[in-house]
């Protein structure tokens, strides 16, 4: 008879008894298998507040946000310092999470439930955010409690069949009673997209909420302080600050795929992807870790 080991036997043992791994308590694969390789690395030029972090293929970057100043900076792939974005007009101080579209286009989440697009490129100093100068996104509800509004952001890329999706998290907390765990989800309009055609998008702005964030996070998280996608599954990755961990999620059900436990000193903000499928993640107030899958 065939002998299995590791987790071949623990799937087998699933398949046999009728369920699977994360209905028998147990978290297999994906997360688990990212390792540690790089960190903390230190951001010098960041004083405090590391929030968000995306990889913008277009111009090679990472784009960090510095939250409570309104920020950008970037840095090549080895972490290399090469510069800074300010922010202007019509955009809130408190910028929490990144996340980066095709192309050179850059989507900034305020903790007021504004998401912000901007075009930008490689000598970009600024970014207006005046709604008759860049496009902006309302998402509503706005967060019940100060300072507990969008802390993540994400986007499911398009294809043929469907347009690029935003999923934006909000924040919770074991903290207070009223603040929730939330994503919500909008699929960026069409006609706008390709041109940053200044509009305010509001009331023409259709929010779907899929799943009970608290529901299907709890005993796994306490909050939510960024999020990416997986690129290679379209699974939620969503970190959290209060529990110090990682985890996996299918985004249309809110089901807990797998996760992964961090450093329990660290204040973890933000995650993502790197060119080489790296998982990122930006902690407070000026560190990086980098984990890579086990071979």
């Amino acid at each position: 008879m065939r002998r299995f080991t590791g987790i071949y036997f623990k799937l087998s043992l699933f398949a046999l008894i009728g369920c699977s791994p994360v209905q028998s308590g147990v978290l297999t694969g994906g997360l688990e298998d990212y390792r540690l390789v790089k960190g903390p690395i230190v951001l010098a030029d960041i004083p405090n507040n590391a929030s968000g972090i995306c990889w913008m293929d277009a111009l090679s970057q990472y784009l960090v946000v510095q939250n409570n100043a309104g920020i950008i900076y970037r840095y090549d792939q080895d972490f290399n310092y090469l510069g800074k974005i300010a922010k202007e007009g019509n955009i809130h101080n408190d910028m929490e999470g990144l996340a980066c579209l095709p192309g050179s286009r850059l989507l900034v989440a305020t903790e007021i439930s504004q998401v912000h697009k901007f075009n930008i490129d490689a000598n970009t100093q600024k970014i207006n955010g005046n709604f008759d100068v860049s496009q902006a996104y309302i998402v509503k509800p706005m967060p019940l409690v100060s300072n507990k509004g969008l802390e993540g952001i994400a986007i499911r890329r398009s294809d043929n069949e469907q347009p690029i999706r935003v999923y934006v998290g909000e924040e919770g907390g074991s903290a207070s009673t009223k603040s929730k765990m939330s994503i919500r989800y909008f699929d960026l309009p069409k006609d706008n997209l390709s041109r940053n055609a200044p509009k305010h998008f509001e009331k023409d702005l259709d929010v779907h909420v899929s799943f009970d964030a608290e529901k299907q996070f709890r005993g796994y998280i306490t909050d939510l302080a960024g999020m990416t996608i997986d690129p290679t599954t379209g699974h939620l990755i969503i970190v959290s600050q209060e529990s110090h961990k990682a985890i996996e999620v299918n985004a249309e059900t809110g089901e807990v795929l797998s996760e992964l436990m961090l450093d329990p000193k660290m204040e973890y903000e933000g995650v993502t992807f790197g060119p080489d499928n790296e998982l990122v993640f930006v902690i407070e107030r000026h560190w990086l870790e980098v984990y890579k899958r086990k071979k």
